[in-house]
């Protein structure tokens, strides 16, 4: 993978990035999740840090929504005057777009067996709980495919279509090229979090709850 630019703002989180020709703006909610994610068109470049200046060239742009666990409610899609909405419920085992649905069954804490209407599709995992191979309700594979160290995925097998999810079980949006570990994204070609830390709620209840145990 090449390499490409970033920019942070004062919180430390990546606002702007550039990697193998594409770059997207990026933009946070109060509590530094992720918000808003803008392909620019080719030639573009992003608006300077923590500055209000509208962002222009916009080729697509994904916007976002979460719950107070920072589970995932929302998403909108919108290219050419055209959008769609993604809606998660149960933090995410019920997923609607459109008249489609989408349902994740799961078992202790591992979500193993997706149905999508056209059948019941079971995810084999690794030891890290990445998906790594799709069977179909008789037993024979469907899909599969493997992964780098940080979670990018191999091009020499696969890819899985019928679900995102991979990388030790989360949840991967290759339209954006970041993996969604809940209250954080990760960039798997740099093995980086977008935002520099938990949002200070989160952190300050988990210290709380390691104090009380």
């Amino acid at each position: 993978m090449q390499i490409g630019g970033y920019q942070y703002d004062a919180n430390g989180n990546m606002t702007c990035r550039t990697e193998n020709g594409s770059t997207f703006n990026q933009m946070y909610k109060v509590e530094n999740r992720l918000s808003d994610v803008q392909l620019l068109t080719a030639g573009s470049s992003c608006p300077l840090v923590d500055t209000s200046a509208p962002t222009q060239n916009i080729a697509a742009e994904w916007s976002f929504a979460y719950d107070g666990d920072g589970n995932k409610t929302t998403q909108v899609y919108m290219t050419g005057g055209n959008s769609t909405t993604t809606l998660y419920f149960m933090a995410g085992a019920y997923e609607v777009t459109g008249s489609s649905v989408k349902k994740y069954y799961s078992f202790a804490s591992m979500t193993i067996a997706a149905n999508d209407g056209s059948g019941l599709k079971y995810l084999l995992t690794d030891q890290l709980g990445s998906a790594v191979a799709i069977a179909n309700s008789d037993g024979s594979l469907a899909s599969q495919q493997r992964y780098m160290p940080f979670g990018q995925v191999r091009t020499d097998v696969g890819p899985i279509t019928q679900t995102d999810f991979g990388f030790t079980g989360q949840r991967a949006n290759s339209y954006i090229n970041l993996l969604d570990y809940h209250s954080r994204f990760m960039d798997p070609g740099i093995s980086q979090f977008k935002l520099a830390g938990l949002p200070r709620s989160q952190d300050l209840m988990r210290r709380s709850t390691k104090e009380h145990t």
